[in-house]
């Protein structure tokens, strides 16, 4: 099983004696679960969450969208339409800025 997954170098973990005395109070806790979902390709599923209102990084960290302007322009072009349908898609493995 090992291998099994291409990683894509999103985060790197360190051990707590590597993190410097001033970023001790920005450390949060994570949770890891392994759940199948039989209805899906690849069953085997892993997420890990962490405690996001605890995290401190000093770097920017945002994940640009699109502008509220341009979504309400959307939105409001397809209900002004009559008979208008409108279809969203969920993207496997995609992130905004990921290199892959």
């Amino acid at each position: 099983m090992i291998g099994r997954v291409k990683g894509t170098d999103t985060m790197f973990f360190i051990q707590k004696d590597q993190v410097p005395n001033e970023r001790w109070k920005d450390m949060t806790s994570g949770r890891v679960l392994c759940i199948e979902i039989p209805q899906k390709a690849d069953i085997n599923r892993t997420q890990l969450t962490v405690g996001g209102n605890h995290i401190n990084y000093p770097h920017n960290c945002r994940t640009p969208t699109a502008d509220l302007l341009l979504v309400t322009l959307l939105l409001n072009s397809v209900i002004s339409m009559p008979n208008a349908k409108f279809m969203t898609l969920d993207i496997k493995k995609f992130y905004l800025n990921t290199p892959h």
